[in-house]
């Protein structure tokens, strides 16, 4: 929506790793330029906890109306550039 990257469906190697690794920690883990989290929704569906993060709100949104009501819990939304957001 912002033209400031690429996205897309398609989870490699290093997107499944992570995917593994978050859902097997205790708290939540954060996806830095989630996009329309394609990668944050497999973690959530997999049990983890996710803080997602886009420079563009409007992707999380996409991402929290493609999330099931069941797993929303476990979604937070962290709209705004990283690291800036954070403080």
């Amino acid at each position: 929506l912002n033209s400031k990257g690429v996205t897309s469906i398609y989870i490699d190697n290093c997107a499944q790793q992570f995917i593994q690794y978050s859902a097997m920690q205790p708290g939540p883990v954060l996806e830095i330029g989630a996009a329309y989290g394609t990668v944050s929704l497999a973690a959530l569906r997999a049990g983890a906890t996710v803080i997602a993060n886009d420079i563009e709100a409007e992707h999380l949104t996409i991402l929290y109306n493609h999330t099931p009501e069941e797993i929303r819990s476990r979604l937070t939304l962290l709209p705004g550039p990283f690291p800036e957001v954070l403080q």
